[in-house]
């Protein structure tokens, strides 16, 4: 399958996208990832890359679709892949389709998980992410019994530059600006299911699960 997670930032798509692709053994795909990744290098694309994610911006479209294209051509998504954070724009949305009507594939279902912007706010300026395994634990739901060393490998934890509420405020207002089409965009093709994000994780999960088998 290709299914595409959508929703305001930590609305748990990174969180869900891990646990379907253990349900379907597809690659799960994370732009945030990517753009990390390329953000720890030491050359002009990190430098611009960094820029955007500092300062709680989205990457902007060319450079974005270049990146996550050149990933699905990658073989391990020749039986299907997870999208997580992207498409973020109807632009996005609108290529990746052409992209995918080329090389004869389609998106089979979006899942739009919907959580407060409250929630968001407790769940982002709580996290705390192991600076060697890169687990990530919350200090408001899910502290690490160490305080802030990891439990797992004994590493410090840290909190991202952009884990703030100013950052966050930014975040969640470009999300809704820019994301609103691409979200109508899919339901109009039929393939968009509401998720509530707020519910626990087993609920959450079976209920992505159900939306896939068209339950």
């Amino acid at each position: 399958m290709n299914i595409i997670f959508m929703g305001p930032p930590a609305a748990g798509k990174g969180t869900y996208a891990s646990l379907m692709k253990e349900e379907f053994e597809i690659p799960h795909i994370s732009t945030g990832d990517l753009f990390r990744a390329i953000a720890s290098k030491n050359d002009p694309l990190a430098v611009e890359i960094k820029s955007y994610i500092d300062n709680g911006l989205l990457v902007p479209d060319k450079l974005t679709i270049k990146l996550v294209i050149d990933r699905l051509g990658k073989a391990d998504c020749k039986n299907g892949f997870i999208l997580d954070g992207f498409p973020r724009t109807l632009n996005q949305a609108i290529e990746l389709n052409r992209t995918l009507n080329d090389l004869g594939k389609k998106i089979d279902k979006v899942i739009l998980l919907d959580v407060s912007f409250d929630l968001i706010c407790k769940r982002i300026t709580g996290r705390r992410t192991c600076e060697n395994c890169a687990k990530v634990y919350n200090i408001y739901t899910m502290p690490s019994a160490k305080g802030d060393i990891c439990e797992e490998c004994g590493a410090k934890l840290y909190q991202r530059k952009d884990d703030n509420e100013e950052s966050i405020k930014v975040r969640y207002q470009t999300y809704l600006d820019q994301t609103t089409e691409a979200v109508n965009y899919y339901k109009a093709q039929n393939i968009l299911v509401n998720i509530n994000g707020e519910d626990s994780t087993q609920n959450v999960f079976q209920s992505i699960k159900d939306a896939l088998k068209g339950e």
